[in-house]
């Protein structure tokens, strides 16, 4: 964005936002773009002219709740997922938003492998490019599936709904007192650059947050390099549902704009911290080492689970991974008792973890288990999503190196 408002014209960009936003001859998908939209005319306020004149604009998170809890379709989903095996029923209980969608429509999740890879790194991978057209293009079979769903059914629902943006919407304007106006909220420089008061170097682990809807990607960075963070889903009550977190597990709050004037006078003095707008999510990261004062090392960097925020992961030799995905796949039987291989963490009858966390092998390609790509996998004994250290890992990991020289 920053390099489209630096080689192209004003005029340009508001014709192009207005042909495309604006235009009721084509019709447009997304997928929770409440706070897509807020940050796009927050970078480049050239866009708001077009996103509030929005046309033929469709968000398919709110319509497929809808159309989900339609009976006939709740039947139809009870179904798919009866005639699916226990363990892959399980591998899916991890997705959430559009790649549970994905799955329920089409029978298949999307693959968030580069979900928190450099997206600031120019030019993109070949995978960072495939992995943003699927995440564009499974909108449109989704919504095939969603309006043929409605048409067995026989309900009227309208398939093209009006996007309510609330933060778009005009408020109704208080009585002007002579004060001096106070910018916004992580607008200024000073927002969260203080000097830290003097706090003691702590780790990564030490430091418990919340991040709200407009912060996803910081807290998925974040959680990359050790840090213990809730990241909320794209709800409307996400604002409540932070300040009931950070109070009954004492996490800090990060948010940012004005909703920080909302969160902080419900907690506690300190539990909520405002991220600066106009940054990008290195900055923001930077700043927050610096702020809380954390030693990040490079043991720290992956060692949460990305999935669900555990910590602890049990280690599975690559022979006894494929024997496992053998058996998911029905090539091989499960091996009698007393004769399971020695020192195999994996109960192979169920294929669960210790403890009786099913072992999420559904994601998990088979190619990667048979042409020896990793000796060892790291599965989460919170949710068993599998993970390995392959060529895409060490690539992912070293957008990491600028935090470890500055922490």
């Amino acid at each position: 964005m920053i390099t489209l408002t630096d080689n192209v014209e004003d005029s340009d960009i508001q014709q192009f936002a207005d042909n495309f936003f604006a235009n009721p001859h084509v019709l447009k998908l997304g997928y929770g773009v409440d706070s897509d939209f807020r940050n796009l005319v927050s970078s480049c306020p050239l866009y708001e002219h077009a996103v509030t004149h929005l046309a033929r604009f469709v968000d398919l998170c709110p319509l497929s709740k809808q159309i989900l809890n339609i009976p006939s379709v709740r039947q139809k989903l009870g179904s798919r997922m009866r005639s699916i095996s226990a363990r892959e029923r399980a591998c899916i209980e991890e997705e959430r938003g559009l790649s549970e969608l994905v799955f329920l429509s089409l029978g298949l999740p999307l693959d968030k492998t580069y979900q928190i890879s450099d997206w600031e790194r120019r030019p993109l991978s070949e995978e960072q490019l495939i992995y943003a057209a699927l995440d564009a293009y499974c909108l449109l079979e989704v919504y095939d599936v969603l309006k043929q769903w409605v048409v067995e059914s026989r309900l009227r629902i309208n398939m093209e709904p009006a996007v309510i943006l609330s933060w778009l919407q005009p408020k109704k304007e208080k009585p002007r007192r002579n004060r001096k106006k106070e910018p916004r909220p992580g607008t200024r420089s000073n927002d969260l650059l203080p000097p830290a008061r003097k706090r003691e170097p702590i780790p990564p682990q030490s430091l418990r947050v919340v991040v709200d809807t407009m912060l996803q990607g910081l807290g998925q960075h974040l959680r990359c390099c050790g840090v213990d963070v809730v990241i909320l889903d794209n709800s409307a009550a996400d604002h409540a549902r932070a300040v009931e977190i950070a109070r009954t597990e004492n996490r800090i709050i990060l948010t940012t704009g004005l909703p920080y004037e909302q969160l902080r006078s419900k907690v506690p003095e300190g539990m909520c911290v405002c991220i600066p707008c106009g940054k990008t999510i290195r900055q923001q990261v930077s700043a927050l080492i610096k702020y809380f004062n954390l030693q990040i090392t490079a043991q720290d960097i992956f060692s949460r689970c990305q999935v669900c925020n555990g910590d602890d992961f049990v280690r599975v030799q690559q022979d006894h991974m494929r024997l496992a995905m053998g058996i998911f796949h029905g090539r091989f039987q499960a091996p009698l008792p007393g004769y399971e291989p020695k020192g195999c963490p994996v109960n192979l009858v169920d294929l669960t973890l210790p403890g009786g966390v099913p072992l999420k092998l559904g994601p998990l390609p088979e190619e990667v288990v048979e042409k020896n790509s990793a000796d060892v996998f790291f599965c989460c004994s919170n949710c068993g999503k599998v993970f390995w250290e392959g060529g895409h890992h060490k690539r992912i990991a070293t957008q990491f190196n600028y935090i470890l020289g500055s922490s």
